[in-house]
């Protein structure tokens, strides 16, 4: 069994590039004081990623057919946005204006987010034989 299909390590490979590219945004205007022009990067961000993790879900779920394939990608935000964010201040490339106890708090309750997202994946699997829908099978 393959942890990441080919699509999902296209989206981890193209979101991590993503994540360190708008850290490196994030800092640049924060250190140049431009405070308001930091949400301009949000959904140069933020529409990519979504597309991208649409295209590539799709995809997956046309080659496989498996109930859920959503909550391995939603994984993959969690553990590269988190880690990117988490590295920036452990090797201090953060601006002064950047402040670790959001880091926490982000990886705190969207971790929770996950969780719960983990729960409704493992009850969906319930329903399911080898990712599978079991009315699909047994049609």
């Amino acid at each position: 069994m393959k942890l990441l299909t080919n699509n999902q390590l296209k989206f981890a490979a193209f979101f991590l590039i993503l994540t360190i590219l708008l850290n490196f945004g994030i800092t640049q205007l924060l250190n140049a004081e431009e405070f308001s022009l930091v949400w301009i990067l949000v959904p140069l961000y933020a529409i990519p990623t979504f597309i991208a993790g649409l295209i590539l879900g799709k995809k997956d779920h046309e080659i496989l057919p498996l109930v859920v394939t959503g909550f391995k990608f939603h994984l993959i935000t969690y553990i590269i946005s988190n880690s990117v964010a988490i590295l920036k201040h452990i090797f201090g490339f953060a601006s002064i204006y950047e402040n670790i106890n959001t880091v926490n708090l982000t990886i705190v309750f969207w971790g929770l987010g996950l969780l719960l997202h983990f729960v409704l994946y493992k009850k969906a699997k319930t329903k399911t034989i080898k990712g599978i829908n079991q009315s699909e099978i047994f049609e």
